[in-house]
């Protein structure tokens, strides 16, 4: 899980990729995961503020924006479809605003 996450960061950054073995990439990212974990106090509690942050942007949010986008590139949308798309994303806002109460 870390070193796609790692290879993903260094390939995102123009100009800077590391030369040589990603090990201090890797263990900075491992570390600060046993940062995160240790200050909210455990482990189900990281993984539900994660999960439920990405898996709701992932799964509600991207395809709202997705179909929302479609205009730039010459395909025509219909209203209804553009309002439930804003629906979508209001709701996922909320979902993804309740998480972080909910770890707290």
């Amino acid at each position: 899980m870390v070193k796609p996450l790692y290879r993903m960061v260094v390939d995102g950054k123009e100009g800077s990729v590391a030369e040589g073995s990603p090990v201090w990439g890797i263990l900075a990212i491992l570390v600060l995961s046993l940062g995160t974990a240790w200050y909210l106090g455990e482990l189900a509690r990281v993984m539900r503020l994660l999960g439920g942050t990405c898996g709701v942007i992932a799964c509600y949010c991207l395809p709202g924006l997705l179909y929302l986008a479609l205009p730039r590139s010459g395909v025509s949308t219909t209203k209804a479809y553009r309002a439930a798309s804003v629906g979508v994303l209001i709701v996922g806002g909320f979902i993804v605003l309740s998480t972080f109460i909910k770890a707290d």
